[in-house]
């Protein structure tokens, strides 16, 4: 799989799992350099151990279109962050996200426990959940645009920001979906802290759909 999500010549192909993959700590994380799509078919990629993210959409300023990556099929994004001391554990895009119908889930980071995102991401179903940064963003750490319109954001903890962090004059569309049962555990801080979505920065966030409960700070 990696040779595709690196190799131009396999730009816009779609993968389709057939396979549990399990991503070496030797190997390192797995560059999406141009436009992919992974239909996972209910199959779990995985790292080895919290020692590396799985996915990094890394932009190209050479490229005539964003480099992107479309995760779809019911599958599971498991692990990866390296024990929390980067950021985006499970994926760090910068820039064109597409989760539809997958679970990420216990991945840790210092900010982005499962994503960091830079460019644009789009939530349409699936879930995030049970991730944790030790710094901002349990679930999501945002300075690009994001839009969730399905699925779940749930279970999550950060420092600040259990379930989602807005910073840097980003922009968050909440038009379904939920967020819910998120802690921000920075102990001492509870007026500061927030456990389900933090806008800070001049970040802009618009719901017009979805539910956002039972968040807790510290």
């Amino acid at each position: 799989m990696r040779n595709y999500l690196t190799n131009q010549q396999y730009d816009n192909y779609t993968f389709n799992l057939t396979d549990n993959i399990t991503i070496p700590s030797a190997n390192g994380e797995i560059e999406v350099r141009y436009r992919a799509i992974i239909n996972m078919n209910g199959k779990t990629i995985m790292a080895e151990n919290p020692t590396i993210r799985i996915f990094h959409v890394v932009s190209q300023g050479s490229l005539p279109y964003m480099p992107s990556l479309t995760l779809t099929g019911n599958g599971t994004l498991n692990g990866g962050g390296n024990g929390g001391t980067l950021d985006g554990g499970a994926i760090y895009n910068e820039g064109m996200l597409t989760l539809q119908n997958v679970t990420l889930q216990n991945a840790t980071a210092t900010n982005g426990g499962a994503v960091y995102n830079t460019g644009t991401m789009t939530m349409s179903g699936g879930s995030i959940t049970g991730c944790t940064a030790s710094n901002k963003g349990g679930g999501i750490y945002n300075t690009g645009t994001l839009t969730i319109s399905g699925g779940s954001v749930s279970s999550n903890e950060a420092g600040n920001a259990g379930g989602i962090h807005l910073v840097d004059q980003c922009t968050f569309n909440l038009t379904g979906g939920s967020i819910s049962g998120n802690r921000a555990i920075q102990s001492g801080n509870a007026n500061k802290n927030c456990g389900g979505v933090n806008i800070t920065g001049n970040s802009t966030m618009n719901m017009s759909g979805g539910s956002i409960s039972d968040n807790t700070a510290s």
